[in-house]
């Protein structure tokens, strides 16, 4: 029983071994096929093409040119089986190509797919650094021309004040312009006295949207009456801690439903920006449990497109950084402050 189970195996071992080397002569011959084909392709389908046609024309005439039956019954058959291991093979060879050609696809798709999500990686990452460069740099310059108030003349200290927040608007427009992918505009006014406000720096994307250096000089020697200005006047009578549209032309936070925009500009304001965002410069005083403002100024931050994301809202990036810089220079322009008047009674004095 053993031995009759040996040779069984034996046989079973014997076939298969048999059957991989017919499975191996099947794949060099389908090898040596494709070799042939991938040499010249056109060609070669051509060629096939043209034997399938062949082969018909012959199958169909063959019978009646041999005179024995038999004879060309196996000839037919053996030519019938070698057409069809023929098309086999180069389906097979097709469909392996298919494969390899979608799996070669598909690492393609994942490298671009890897490729964007490292280039979306690092420009956050320059973006997160861009902004934490310019927050330093701004502290630092500030912190820099506080300490050097005291020594110099009040002119200089004017100069060197408003050079130090053009500086800092130049840089806020840049970061939003490259964020929000267009022109972003950037002002500070400061408070003159009851009511009215002048503007003391502007960016320089500022000065190409209002008509250039000379156009913005005629028009910051004149003074900005808070009434004139919707924002500043819905700052200070409403008490809001910022006045932020999306879309100027439909306000979305109106104090009675008949409000519309209105500021200096007149009618020609939509030519200049359609979204703004307007950050008071202030400090909250605590005296005796009730609490009060020392409003300094205002930052303003415009743009000629619509950011519905900015109405009302401080969950954006515009919002965050035009406060970051609100709350910055509140020191500088305070110390300036104090420095000017400072001067003044000592003029008057003398």
């Amino acid at each position: 029983m053993l031995n009759e189970i040996g040779k069984e195996d034996f046989g079973n071992n014997k076939e298969r071994k048999k059957l991989k080397q017919c499975k191996a002569i099947i794949v060099n011959i389908r090898c040596f096929v494709e070799r042939i084909r991938t040499k010249n392709p056109k060609l070669f389908d051509g060629l096939s093409t043209f034997l399938e046609i062949a082969w018909f024309l012959f199958g169909t005439f063959f019978s009646s040119l041999a005179s024995n039956v038999w004879i060309a019954g196996g000839i037919a058959s053996v030519a019938f089986g070698a057409l069809y291991f023929y098309q086999w093979m180069i389906l097979t060879n097709k469909l392996e190509r298919e494969l390899e050609e979608k799996e070669k696809e598909k690492k393609e798709n994942i490298k671009r797919i890897k490729q964007r999500s490292e280039e979306s990686i690092q420009e956050i990452r320059q973006k997160v650094m861009v902004s934490a460069a310019f927050s330093h740099n701004v502290t630092h310059d500030i912190k820099t021309q506080i300490s050097w108030m005291p020594d110099q003349k009040i002119a200089d200290t004017r100069e060197k004040t408003a050079n130090s927040l053009i500086s800092i608007l130049n840089d806020l427009e840049k970061i939003l312009s490259v964020y929000y992918s267009h022109t972003i505009c950037a002002s500070i006014k400061l408070c003159l006295k009851a009511n009215r406000l002048k503007t003391f720096a502007r960016g320089n994307e500022n000065i190409k949207c209002r008509g250039g250096r000379k156009k913005v000089q005629r028009l910051d020697k004149g003074s900005i009456r808070i009434t004139d200005n919707y924002a500043y006047n819905s700052i200070l009578k409403r008490q809001l801690s910022f006045f932020a549209e999306g879309d100027l032309k439909s306000l979305t936070e109106k104090e009675n439903d008949s409000d519309v925009f209105y500021c200096e500009y007149g009618d020609k304001w939509p030519d200049y920006f359609l979204s703004t965002i307007v950050i008071p410069i202030r400090y909250r005083i605590v005296n005796n449990g009730k609490s009060e403002y020392k409003m300094l100024g205002v930052i303003c931050v415009d743009s000629k497109e619509k950011h519905p994301e900015w109405s009302n809202r401080t969950d954006n990036y515009g919002y965050q950084m035009t406060a970051f810089v609100a709350d910055a220079v509140y020191s500088l322009i305070d110390c300036y402050m104090i420095a000017q008047k400072e001067s003044k009674e000592i003029a008057n004095r003398e």
